[in-house]
């Protein structure tokens, strides 16, 4: 008997384990580039400011998104590049 309180299992994780492959902040961004608006205040009532804002950067600059993320006090907006 081992003196850890831990032990391995041999076995593949389930194919859903990891990042998901799209989330809502891919949507969002998405969705404003498929508009003609050139910037947009967003909203997500569920989510506090300071985490759409840094999740909408994170993705944006991820996924190479022609766009900037912009904050001021609890908005956050999306402006296209110019």
């Amino acid at each position: 008997m081992s003196d850890k309180p831990y032990r391995f299992i041999a076995e593949e994780p389930p194919s859903n384990v990891g990042r998901p492959k799209t989330t809502i902040y891919k949507d969002i961004l998405d969705d404003f580039m498929a508009t003609e608006m050139e910037s947009a205040r967003i909203e997500l009532p569920d989510k506090a400011v300071a985490t759409l804002y840094q999740q909408l950067q994170k993705t944006a600059k991820a996924d190479k998104y022609p766009l900037k993320v912009r904050k001021l006090g609890e908005a956050v907006w999306l402006v296209r590049d110019a």
